[in-house]
């Protein structure tokens, strides 16, 4: 369910590898220090990909944390099966008359919407995840949003 103690990440689908440890790392601190039990993540990218790892692994020390899918399409049109360390998935329902070419930003914008921390990745400045990324930062200007930036974190 979501709530404000819900963490959705978003980042490049190519994030390098080097992105997975100081992902981890923010993921970890989230959990112990902003007491977060409930994470959101879409499915079609290598940080999408890196986050479900950190959170898998993570739930090894912290059982009582979740892992969700985004589901940006309708499971009944795009069918979708759940990987192991899932332990639901999530699909917005406004979604439904929303053009597929829109499913995916539009999914993430939900999100941003409806969470109350955001951990992303973003070295692209033209792409739809910076755009978003420039929506969730207007949110968190009006206190509606914690966001971890792990952009400059990673060595280059």
């Amino acid at each position: 369910m979501l709530s404000e103690s819900t963490c959705f990440f978003l980042g490049n689908h190519n994030s390098p590898e080097s992105v997975f440890p100081i992902l981890s790392a923010a993921i970890e601190r989230h959990i112990r220090e902003f007491n977060i039990t409930s994470f959101v993540v879409g499915h079609y990218g290598h940080f999408d990909r890196m986050a479900a790892r950190a959170v898998s692994e993570l739930k090894k020390a912290y059982p009582f944390i979740t892992l969700s899918a985004l589901l940006p399409y309708h499971p009944a049109e795009r069918p979708f099966t759940l990987p192991p360390d899932f332990d639901d998935s999530i699909y917005p329902f406004e979604l439904e008359h929303i053009p597929k070419t829109l499913a995916i930003p539009r999914a993430n914008r939900y999100m941003i919407k409806h969470c109350g921390f955001f951990i992303t990745y973003c070295e692209d400045t033209t792409g739809n995840t910076f755009r978003l990324l420039q929506y969730a930062y207007g949110r968190a200007k009006q206190g509606l949003l914690h966001i971890e930036d792990l952009t400059t974190l990673v060595p280059k």
